[in-house]
């Protein structure tokens, strides 16, 4: 689960955008923990946020094949937070669909996306053989979202950025210092729980004007989305699928 807090004049990010001009369009991750992804604007520069597959329910995965809200070939770069499938599985269509700008991302991100990826579009190979060997699939032939080769083709616009260094991003050119430790942890998930995260948000000098919950499933962000009202008293909500928010 993600808390994702906006606060005019909080952020790093330099830009000749006017003030007022900043979007966020929330592209994924809502209402469910997968395909992430979340288009930042500012004027006529715009930069995706993770690019992530949807997955589980049917009905979650038919997304995967609608068109976006923007044309692939008019997005300059993505930024990939980490390497999970759903949070990097839709870039092969990305770039197969006319994407030709950069991916950034950590060294250690993209040595997995080498891995995850391609693996990712053989399975997606092998599910739609097996689908037309079978006859259970009501298109003729079944096709696979993307390829092995599609996901290798990807591979080719990472552009891995060490900690702590400055970079332009489709026109936005931001710094943002990253604080980071490696640490062993004695349960199966790094994910922090509801406790954590209040106490990460305790961190913050000034209250956030907005807060969106994303990347849970609709009773877990609900509840969360309680929480933070209750327990901060902060302005606080879960997003719609495709919502967008003006970030004045």
């Amino acid at each position: 689960m993600n808390a994702t807090a906006t606060q005019s004049g909080e952020t790093q990010a330099r830009t000749a955008s006017k003030p007022g001009n900043w979007s966020l369009q929330f592209l994924g991750a809502t209402g469910t923990v997968t395909g992430s992804k979340y288009l930042l604007r500012a004027g006529d520069s715009k930069v995706l946020v993770d690019c992530g597959l949807f997955q589980g329910f049917k009905q979650l995965r038919l997304r995967n094949w609608a068109p976006l809200s923007f044309k692939p070939a008019t997005l300059p770069a993505v930024v990939l937070s980490h390497a999970y499938l759903d949070h990097s599985g839709y870039v092969p269509l990305l770039v197969r669909n006319g994407f030709v700008g950069k991916i950034h991302c950590t060294e250690a991100t993209y040595e997995l996306c080498r891995i995850l990826l391609p693996d990712s579009g053989r399975l997606q190979e092998e599910e739609a053989e097996y689908a037309n060997r079978r006859g259970f699939s009501r298109h003729k032939p079944a096709l696979p979202l993307y390829t092995e080769e599609d996901a290798k083709r990807s591979l080719t616009h990472f552009a891995p950025v060490e900690f702590d260094r400055e970079i332009e991003l489709g026109g936005l050119r931001t710094h943002v210092p990253i604080r980071a430790e490696v640490a062993v942890i004695e349960n199966f998930s790094a994910h922090a729980d509801y406790a954590e995260i209040l106490d990460w948000l305790k961190g913050f000098e000034q209250a956030p004007r907005r807060t969106f919950i994303t990347h849970g499933e609709p009773a877990a962000a609900d509840a969360l989305r309680h929480r933070v009202e209750e327990s901060l008293g902060w302005s606080c909500r879960v997003p719609d699928y495709l919502e967008s928010a003006s970030l004045e």
